[in-house]
């Protein structure tokens, strides 16, 4: 199983659980790295699989700003997501 507090240490949690730091490209890239190591591929295995660049995944994991796309498409051959919830309002 999963555990997801090791793959997204950030708000990337796919149960909606909410962590003091701030997401960014690099702890995604982290995340990324991580769980393709875990998996025990090499960055060429993800390229071949996923269909992108090997360069590309590099700049992923190194936390570099990336194409969606292209990000969606790794994580999903990593057996991850990214997911978008609506942030609660205060009533200022």
């Amino acid at each position: 199983m999963l555990d997801a507090d090791a793959y997204f240490p950030l708000s990337l949690q796919p149960n909606g659980k909410k962590l003091p730091m701030e997401l960014n490209f690099l702890s995604i890239g982290e995340s990324v790295r991580k769980r393709r190591e875990d998996l025990g591929y090499t960055q060429n295995d993800v390229s071949e699989i996923s269909g992108v660049a090997e360069r590309t995944i590099r700049s992923i994991e190194g936390g570099e700003n990336s194409n969606l796309s292209n990000l969606v498409k790794v994580m999903d051959v990593l057996g991850l997501e990214l997911s978008v919830q609506i942030k609660q309002m205060g009533n200022d």
